[in-house]
């Protein structure tokens, strides 16, 4: 009686149509996080020094321009538009350094993730520019009428005429950030 699950032509043999061998499935690699037994790989290649000093020098133009985005991000309106084009120029760079980072083989290397993280951060800062510039009119009142306040109470009076500016382009949302609203 012959095998139903044999495959056909097989005659109960391994061999092949051709008296060949199957081809045999190599076993699967376990994934990185499990603890078993990998096999042995080769040892990366030795990177050039002189390479890694070069593709890693624009990455200091890239930490100055962060560092002028947070700078002139605090100053006052006018000059804060400074920000803008210094976060551009971050993003920028930054974006250029981190594919010659990779380029050159430091993909992994903790300096990639350090842009990673500060352009997010430069990309953030230029969200809440961009936001701020929304309400130039509202922003540069505030501004003048802090500049204006010598008393407690005139910079209290200029707070409330800022929120109460910001929440009346805020329609339906005034109930709910007005500060007495609480409950």
């Amino acid at each position: 009686m012959s095998n139903p699950y044999a495959p056909p032509g097989g005659g109960g043999t391994d061999d092949g149509p051709r008296g060949e061998r199957p081809a045999v499935t190599p076993r699967p690699v376990p994934p990185a996080w499990s603890s078993a037994p990998r096999p042995p790989q080769p040892p990366p290649k030795p990177l050039d020094p002189a390479v890694v000093r070069e593709a890693t020098r624009p990455v200091l133009t890239v930490a100055t321009l962060m560092f002028a985005t947070l700078i002139s991000a605090t100053l006052p309106l006018p000059w804060q538009l400074a920000a803008i084009g210094f976060g551009i120029a971050a993003v920028v760079a930054g974006v250029r350094a981190m594919t010659r980072l990779v380029g050159v083989g430091l993909g992994r290397s903790p300096l990639v993730m350090m842009l990673v993280v500060g352009l997010a951060f430069t990309s953030l800062t230029l969200l809440g520019i961009g936001a701020g510039m929304t309400r130039w009119s509202v922003e540069m009142d505030h501004q003048r009428c802090m500049a204006d306040a010598l008393t407690i109470q005139a910079t209290n009076t200029c707070t409330a005429a800022y929120q109460k500016a910001l929440m009346s382009g805020l329609p339906g949302w005034s109930s709910l950030l007005s500060p007495g609203s609480g409950g």
